[in-house]
């Protein structure tokens, strides 16, 4: 089948290794029949696991200035093709 749209969703993340995993598949475990989903996780500056753990799961890296979690959301959008 065709892909029909694209879903971007879009995760902001700092020192997130314990959590960032799950949530890059569980957002993937939701797709349904012809959508395109890409994950962008938007780092502001980890020092642990974070961006290896993410990627890992399948998601595209961003990076962003450590700071206001609006700041790393919008950095997504940006990056964003759906």
């Amino acid at each position: 089948m065709e892909k029909v749209f694209q879903i971007s969703v879009v995760i902001p993340a700092y020192n997130e290794e314990a959590e960032i995993y799950a949530a890059v598949q569980s957002a993937r475990s939701r797709v349904g029949e012809g959508i395109d989903l890409e994950v962008i996780v938007v780092d502001g500056g980890s020092e642990d696991n974070t961006i290896a753990d993410a990627e890992r799961a399948g998601a595209r890296m961003v990076q962003s200035a450590f700071g206001r979690r609006t700041v790393q959301l919008n950095r997504g959008a940006e990056e964003a093709g759906g």
